[in-house]
């Protein structure tokens, strides 16, 4: 398991591995903070 954090909310997110929490924070970025 990997972990991540939004650096602009610290909203967290977990995915199997590195590539999975970048796509998902890249996602919620553009969702949120574009």
């Amino acid at each position: 398991m990997a972990k991540g954090e939004c650096p602009k909310c610290g909203m967290k997110f977990e995915g199997k591995d590195e590539a999975e929490v970048k796509k998902k924070m890249k996602e919620h970025a553009e969702k949120h903070h574009s």
